[in-house]
C-alpha cells in the first residue's frame, strides 16, 4: 500500500506539506498516487510500445502520450477493466522472451514506416499472438505503408485481417462494453478497424483524440467517443487473452496407460 511519494533534493532533509496538493514540488508530500478503495476490476490491461522507427516516445506529440490518457480514463468509464498507465518500451526482438509474453496484454505499434520483421522477430511475434497477446497497430492518418505491411504480415501468419464492417454485428469490438454502429470520424477522417488473429489495425485519427490536442480545442464528446472506442479495443484484447489462456490450460486426457491399468488389461485379456 502506497502512503505517499517524495521527490528529494540533494542535501535537503526537511519535508513539507505541498503548497499545491495537485502539483507538489520537491521535498513535498505527493499524495496523488494513493490507491482509493473501490470495487476490484475483473481484468487488468498492461501495454508496451514497440519501438521500430527510431521515434521518441517521450515527445509531447507522440501517439503513445495519448495512449497514456486512454489508460487513465478506463477507471472512470469502465471500472470492470483497469489500465496500467506505466507503458513499457520494447523492441520487436524482445517480444519472444517469456516475461514479456506473460507481462503485457497489448503491444502498441505506431508510425509510418512499413514493419519488416526478421525471421527471429516474426517467430517471436507469432508465439506472442498464439499465447493470446494482441498487437495493436495505429497507422494514424498517414501510415499507409505501415498498414500495408501489417496486412501482408497477417497473411503470412495465416490470419488475414478483416474490416470491422465485414464482421458480425455483435462482434465485441463493436458492442463491448460500448455500442457502436457507424465508427466515428476524427479530424474529418473516418475510423477504420481491421481485426484478425490477435492483430488490431486502426486507421484514422482515433489516437489523436485520446489525449489533449495542442490547441485544447477538441470537444468533450469527441474525447469521450474516442476513449469509449479505445476501451473497446483494450477490452477485446484482454478478453481474447483470457479465453486463449483457458484454451491452452485445457489439456487433452492422456492416452498412456498407468501400470495398474496395464496389469488389469493383461488379467482380463
Amino acid at each position: 500500500m502506497e502512503i505517499c511519494r517524495i521527490l528529494l533534493q540533494p542535501d535537503v532533509t526537511q519535508l513539507q506539506s505541498p503548497t499545491n496538493i495537485f502539483f507538489p514540488e520537491a521535498n513535498q508530500l505527493d499524495l496523488r498516487h494513493r490507491v482509493q478503495v473501490c470495487p476490484r476490476p475483473q481484468m487488468t490491461v498492461r501495454v508496451a510500445q514497440i519501438s521500430y522507427d527510431g521515434s521518441n516516445p517521450s515527445a509531447p506529440d507522440h501517439p503513445v502520450q495519448s495512449l497514456f490518457y486512454l489508460l487513465e480514463s478506463i477507471a472512470s468509464l469502465y471500472p470492470a477493466l483497469q489500465g496500467v498507465p506505466d507503458i513499457g518500451q520494447l523492441t520487436l526482438d524482445a517480444v519472444g522472451a517469456e516475461p514479456i509474453a506473460d507481462t503485457y496484454d497489448v503491444l502498441y505499434l505506431c508510425g509510418q514506416r512499413p514493419l519488416v520483421p526478421t525471421e527471429a522477430e516474426f517467430i517471436a511475434l507469432k508465439e506472442y499472438l498464439t499465447k493470446g497477446g494482441t498487437l495493436l497497430v495505429d497507422a494514424g492518418l498517414s501510415g499507409i505503408d505501415l498498414a500495408k505491411s501489417i496486412l501482408e504480415l497477417a497473411q503470412q501468419l495465416d490470419s488475414p485481417l478483416e474490416p470491422l464492417e465485414n464482421l458480425s454485428r455483435s462482434h465485441p469490438l463493436r458492442t463491448q462494453p460500448f455500442l457502436f454502429a457507424a465508427l466515428p470520424k476524427f479530424q474529418q477522417e473516418p475510423t477504420q478497424v481491421w481485426s484478425g488473429g490477435g492483430i488490431l489495425l486502426i486507421m484514422g485519427g482515433l489516437s489523436s483524440a485520446w489525449g489533449l490536442d495542442a490547441a485544447l480545442s477538441l470537444p468533450r464528446e469527441t474525447l469521450r467517443t474516442a476513449h469509449e472506442l479505445g476501451i473497446n479495443l483494450l477490452q477485446f484484447a484482454c478478453r481474447r487473452r483470457h479465453l486463449m489462456q483457458l484454451v491452452y490450460q485445457e489439456k487433452p486426457p492422456s492416452t498412456a496407460q498407468t501400470p495398474l491399468q496395464s496389469m488389469f488389461n493383461k488379467l482380463i485379456g
